[in-house]
């Protein structure tokens, strides 16, 4: 997305085609070298930090002479409890098949499965910025690619 400025203010904001829709637009370009050709900012994301802060839309700004579509406000703790819950899930799910791959030895399967149920434990933390994650087990990344293409 990008946006037109003139005199410092946005008078135009959406896609190469919507803002210079009276210009034709080549198939194969550079499209951020195309924008700034012709004079457009690229609309950004500040950067924040997305295990205390959120990204919320708003009517764009510019600063520092960026343009952005985004405001930074902090998390509610429910909030930051539910992306930590996501986290957790989403280990669980892609760790899944190692408590019965018969490939892994018994050391390597007993690491495994404490380090399943330390990740279940943190379901039930309350304060997140409390939280120790445990460390996950060494494994060769093409067997857990192999087992599970989402880890």
């Amino acid at each position: 997305m990008y946006a037109k400025i003139e005199d410092d203010q946005i008078v135009a904001i959406g896609g190469l085609s919507q803002i210079l829709n009276n210009i034709s637009i080549p198939q194969n370009i550079d499209e951020k070298k195309f924008a700034k050709e012709n004079g457009l900012l690229e609309v950004v994301i500040p950067d924040f930090d997305d295990f205390q802060e959120k990204a919320v839309s708003c009517e764009p700004y510019i600063k520092n002479k960026k343009v952005y579509a985004y405001s930074v406000e902090k998390m509610s703790d429910d909030e930051k409890i539910e992306i930590v819950n996501a986290h957790i899930d989403f280990e669980l799910i892609s760790t899944h098949w190692v408590e019965s791959d018969k490939d892994l030895d018994k050391k390597s399967l007993a690491s495994w499965k404490a380090y399943r149920s330390a990740i279940t434990k943190l379901k039930d933390s309350k304060e997140v910025s409390e939280i120790s994650w445990p460390t996950r087990p060494e494994l060769a990344l093409e067997k857990i690619m192999e087992e599970d293409s989402i880890a």
